[in-house]
């Protein structure tokens, strides 16, 4: 009966993270039970006046592996859910310096009380005035939005969109090409205002203007992405006639090469007078191996008392080996009525396989070896076919 109960325990902790495609971007051995919480408040140091906003980002150790993240609320409150053990606390906000906080969560409720910002202060050697119409700050604050102007970084005039992108203030940009916003994943990717439509890697950093960054969307803009809204804005005149990239890559690691880590994307446009059409084809193949060492402990309390009546553990080594082969196949056509009314088709085909194995050694409570595999049918194909009428309004 006790093996029973120990191999339930084990499914919840190796299951809990499997039917939630937002959490790729997080440590992927991070499944175990949140029995404890940590909560705070963000001010500013001189004024003591809560900020909103600000990106509280949780990490395992060393800021190497990201497991949760969240923004405080207009009071500068934050509330974050997490299994008992040992993190970092990272807290950022823009104009402020980032502030550090080794974290040992000992029970269930714990509060770290004011964690207070100082304003980021720069020494320059000089101040140069120049004309505005001339030359732009690469970032620039508006009421609604934050912009990068990427035209105006010469660092940024190579690579893609992702490269752009993991320049650009709040936005995070890990080795997947996972995108996250202060720390939180459910963002919104736009190109011109319109939905991205393309692999992220499909555009050019040299046909990008700018870069504008929502945090707060009004009720001018579509209300999904609740992190907020990142837009890509291409210079105009770029996809006049003919273009398009090529781009192969390969990476290398301790346990794997580029036989098993690379990638190709092709990309191509075409526009004459009110028709444009575009294509792109992306393969890429991802592989990791992890290791190392896990002790859970949960406790369970007396009803109406913090009082624990008993505690179950588990102590275990584990090994997880991911590799995934994506492609993907993108057909598309605009017809132009005028600036503001646009027809679009488009058809897109692809095929995203894993192939997972992992194995645990565990030693307590009692000593035994878990293994678990997840391979995908090499028929997965899914593919969508859409019309769509676009319209502008001013």
């Amino acid at each position: 009966m006790k093996l029973i109960k120990i191999i339930f325990l084990i499914t919840i902790l190796f299951s809990h993270g499997d039917d939630h495609d937002h959490d790729d971007h997080l440590d992927p051995n991070y499944h175990s039970i949140k029995n404890g919480s940590i909560s705070g408040f963000i001010l500013e140091k001189n004024t003591n006046q809560a900020i909103q906003g600000a990106s509280i980002s949780v990490f395992v150790s060393n800021q190497e592996k990201l497991i949760d993240g969240t923004v405080s609320d207009d009071d500068g409150f934050f509330s974050i859910d997490l299994p008992i053990g040992r993190y970092e606390l990272l807290v950022q906000f823009i104009g402020y310096e980032s502030v550090s906080i080794p974290i040992e969560l000992i029970k269930r409720n714990q509060k770290l009380g004011k964690i207070k910002l100082n304003r980021d202060s720069i020494l320059l050697e000089a101040i140069e005035v120049i004309d505005e119409k001339e030359e732009r700050p690469i970032v620039e604050f508006e009421t609604d939005k934050m912009i990068y102007n990427a035209s105006e970084d010469i660092i940024t005039g190579n690579g893609t969109a992702e490269d752009v992108l993991r320049k650009v203030p709040m936005v995070t940009v890990d080795q997947d090409g996972d995108i996250s916003l202060r720390g939180n994943p459910n963002v919104t990717l736009k190109v011109d205002g319109r939905p991205m439509r393309s692999q992220i890697s499909d555009i050019s950093a040299s046909t990008i203007e700018k870069v504008e960054v929502i945090t707060s969307p009004s009720a001018k803009y579509d209300p999904e992405g609740m992190a907020g809204i990142i837009n890509i804005v291409r210079k105009k005149g770029n996809n006049d006639g003919f273009n398009g990239s090529v781009r192969l890559n390969g990476r290398n690691s301790k346990y794997y090469g580029p036989d098993k880590m690379n990638g190709l994307t092709f990309y191509s446009n075409y526009r004459k007078n009110k028709l444009n059409f575009y294509s792109s084809f992306s393969a890429n193949n991802k592989s990791n191996q992890s290791t190392g060492h896990r002790y859970v402990t949960t406790n369970y309390y007396n009803e109406n008392s913090d009082e624990v009546a008993f505690s179950e553990s588990l102590n275990f080594n584990y090994e997880n080996l991911n590799e995934r082969y994506s492609k993907r196949l993108q057909l598309g056509l605009d017809y132009y009525f005028s600036d503001e009314l646009i027809l679009n088709w488009e058809f897109g085909l692809d095929s995203n396989l894993k192939d997972q194995s992992g194995t645990s050694n565990f030693t307590q409570p009692i000593e035994f070896t878990y293994n678990t595999t997840e391979i995908d049918d090499n028929d997965n194909y899914d593919s969508e076919g859409t019309f769509e009428l676009i319209k502008t309004f001013t």
